[in-house]
């Protein structure tokens, strides 16, 4: 997709076009990383880290390093040169894996993608509450008696930011870019300031320094790595969003301003704690000077703002993704703007993800205490994408064990670590997280092995597409227009055609059986999306194929070969005929399905968008043909 976007230049010439994209990265990639030092810090040291230029210099180095070693060198230098046609992120390379590899390796690739999935998810939900409420923890710096006004200013934050979300951010997402770039210049001069009073600080590039910390705090070192994963929350976003920007861009937007800033923001941070030990309390806002209280504090929410709107954006496009893969229900999609596709509105999800964020603000009630249920669910990621990565570079690109070892293993022994470091907070509020990602997980294993029963139920009882002039009767009396049957299966005539076929004695002059399949690819070339096969006289099987990232428009694809196969009039004065079955749970043992996962594949089934609103056929031309279908 970035080519699409960009023209960017093998020697890596920064063009006017990369630039703008970098830009815009900054406001959509480095969101939540970019809004970090409002609360990573403070988490780190409330873990029980001493004040003094000793230990604070040692925790500067861990932050430092896990900057330097898993954004820049492991995500942007390693991980973001695999791509699943131009796409990253777990997802994406799941599919990848799954597209080309076999047996075990593929099932194991695609249970992580499952995971990675779920885990996703469980951040977004976990991201703008703790965003938010770290940025109305600036409130109490300038107003110490005002501590009870930061639940409800966050509330108020995030009530607003879901409820936008119907209108659209495509005119407002142009000035994301420019306003998060504001955003880091001035952490990153609050910070300079800290280290100019304090140069001793810039010790804290030596690494030396963060693994003797460690050595020193052996009782509490892994509370204070799981600290330190707060720093790189929202790296997943760096991969998953490499499709719409490129890796060029977002390597420029990191290199030139996100680290530097970043980078500044926590040194300066660390100074003024070790010169200032009453800063601690909330190290980020202490660095302001008073004049810039209320400033800072409207700059900071709208930061955040801008943070948790990439993260919903993340999972609306997650959530399409996934049901695209058939690992989710399908939800109503409302596209926001004629001019971006992606710019999309799901109804279902927002509201349950806004229920959930608010519930986890009132639940822990600051940023320090969701801190503890924050970062597993990142690190468990992290680890999910190293080992599908190492997999596709030994089975893929063909790399000999020692390549893989060599350029892996050490990410590997980091992001294993930080797991185990996370995994300390399971007691803490971590159960949240692990529990949302598993409720997710279990909820897609249903679906997809649900749809699986129900497709073969209603095949066993379907006619085979190579029979079907065996019980349409061609020859019968045909009425005038064109008829579309959706079918589920392209080797299976539709469901629909044979209950018209037992109710109905007339054909439609032009019969078209539409099959809408995807592929684990995430684009399909406009050439290859429409395969046509002739059956017999006046009957068309059709097969619309699209990439897991694009949304369906059945009428828009059958523009392409309406004229070729000599069709009247256009697409949207079809008649659209679509199978709404309703399903009867029977306590019967059906193919391994428990009967409980049929109650909630049911659920599911019942609450799952109508396939019409889905495949965007023409309103007023939908006519709904269903039985009831025993699973």
């Amino acid at each position: 997709m970035s080519d699409r976007l960009a023209s960017v230049t093998d020697s890596g010439t920064k063009s006017p076009a990369t630039s703008l994209l970098a830009l815009g990265a900054l406001g959509v990639v480095f969101g939540d990383i970019g809004t970090s030092p409002l609360y990573a810090f403070q988490a780190a040291i409330a873990t029980g880290v001493g004040t003094d230029e000793t230990d604070i210099l040692g925790l500067l180095s861990l932050f430092l390093w896990a900057l330097i070693l898993i954004v820049g060198v492991k995500y942007i230098g390693l991980v973001m040169r695999v791509s699943n046609n131009g796409e990253g992120g777990v997802l994406a390379l799941s599919a990848l894996a799954r597209r080309t590899l076999q047996g075990k390796t593929a099932r194991w690739a695609f249970l992580a993608g499952l995971v990675g999935v779920g885990l996703f998810y469980a951040d977004g939900v976990i991201t703008p509450a703790i965003s938010v409420l770290s940025a109305g923890e600036g409130i109490t710096v300038n107003f110490p008696s005002a501590t009870e006004l930061v639940v409800p200013f966050a509330i108020v934050v995030v009530t607003i930011l879901f409820f936008v979300q119907r209108f659209g951010t495509a005119k407002i997402a142009k000035a994301f870019g420019p306003i998060m770039l504001v955003w880091f210049i001035v952490i990153a001069l609050l910070g300079l300031k800290e280290v100019i009073a304090a140069p001793f600080v810039l010790q804290a590039f030596n690494p030396a320094d963060g693994i003797l910390f460690l050595g020193r705090h052996p009782g509490h070192g892994l509370a204070v790595l799981g600290a330190v994963v707060l720093c790189v929350t929202g790296v997943e976003t760096l991969y998953a969003d490499m499709g719409h920007f490129g890796r060029k861009p977002i390597a420029l937007a990191w290199f030139v301003v996100g680290f530097p800033c970043v980078m500044l923001a926590y040194l300066g941070q660390g100074a003024l704690v070790m010169t200032n030990p009453a800063a601690a309390s909330n190290p980020f806002f202490n660095m302001g000077p008073a004049v810039m209280g209320i400033p800072l504090l409207i700059l900071a929410t709208v930061a955040t703002f801008i943070a948790s709107q990439s993260v919903i954006s993340g999972v609306f496009s997650m959530t399409r993704q996934a049901i695209q893969l058939d690992l989710l229900p399908r939800e109503r999609v409302v596209h926001t703007s004629e001019e971006m596709e992606g710019q999309i509105y799901m109804p279902f999800p927002t509201i349950a993800l806004y229920v959930v964020v608010v519930a986890f603000i009132l639940a822990f009630g600051s940023s320090e205490s969701l801190a503890g249920a924050y970062g597993l669910a990142i690190a468990a990621t992290m680890l999910i994408t190293t080992g599908l990565t190492m997999i596709i570079a030994r089975k893929v690109w063909g790399w000999n064990p020692a390549l893989v070892t060599l350029c892996f293993v050490p990410g590997l022994a980091i992001d294993l670590l930080l797991f185990a470091a996370t995994c300390e907070k399971i007691p803490h509020g971590g159960w949240v997280s692990m529990l949302m990602a598993i409720l997710l997980i279990t909820v897609m294993i249903t679906w997809r092995r649900g749809r699986v029963v129900l497709r073969r139920r209603i095949a066993s009882e379907s006619v085979p597409m190579d029979r079907l002039l065996d019980v349409v009767p061609v020859r019968a009396e045909r009425i005038p227009g064109v008829s579309v049957f959706m079918a589920a299966n392209p080797k299976v005539a539709p469901h629909s055609l044979a209950i018209h076929l037992k109710h109905n004695k007339l054909l439609p002059e032009h019969l078209l059986l539409v099959s809408v399949r995807y592929r684990t690819t995430p684009y399909v070339n406009a050439s290859a999306r429409v395969l046509t096969k002739r059956i017999g006289e006046g009957i068309t099987a059709i097969e619309i194929w699209y990439g897991y990232v694009e949304q369906p428009d059945i009428p828009e694809a059958l523009k392409s070969v309406w004229g070729v196969l000599g069709l009247p009039e256009s697409p949207t004065e079809a008649s659209y005929i679509v199978s709404d079955d309703t399903l009867v749970i029977t306590r019967e043992h059906v193919n391994g399905l428990p009967h409980w996962q049929k109650r909630l594949f049911g659920a599911l089934h019942r609450n799952a968008a109508k396939s019409a609103d889905f495949f965007r056929l023409p309103p007023g031309q939908v006519i709904h043909l269903g039985t009831e279908v025993s699973v």
